[in-house]
């Protein structure tokens, strides 16, 4: 959501405040989840705890841990690549630079 509304008013706004608007729905969220309160700890657990579930040697032979754990990983490595690449494709690819993109709009 950050990104939709910070690429949004960036045409049109200073530098600072597309930032400053594309926080207020996190803010909100946080309020919401402060709201809400914590669970009374055990309550809803219905599994017991195993060697295969509370220990690192357990933890290294599950493969939903491992299909989580490299799976998260992974996002966050194409995140990262496409945040650091995108913005070098767009210009050379089609000549799209902030001021070309705020004439487009505008006609």
């Amino acid at each position: 959501m950050g990104y939709v509304l910070g690429g949004f008013f960036w045409p049109t706004l200073w530098l600072a405040q597309p930032l400053y608007i594309a926080s207020i729905p996190g803010f909100l969220l946080v309020l919401a989840f402060l709201s809400i309160g914590e669970p009374e700890r055990g309550r809803i657990d219905s599994l017991p705890e195993t060697a295969r579930r509370g220990t690192l040697r357990g933890l290294s032979r599950n493969g939903a841990y491992w299909t989580a754990t490299l799976g998260m990983a992974a996002m966050t490595f194409a995140l990262g690549g496409l945040s650091v690449w995108m913005p070098t494709f767009l210009p050379r690819a089609r000549d799209l630079t902030p001021d070309r993109s705020q004439e487009r709009r505008i006609n």
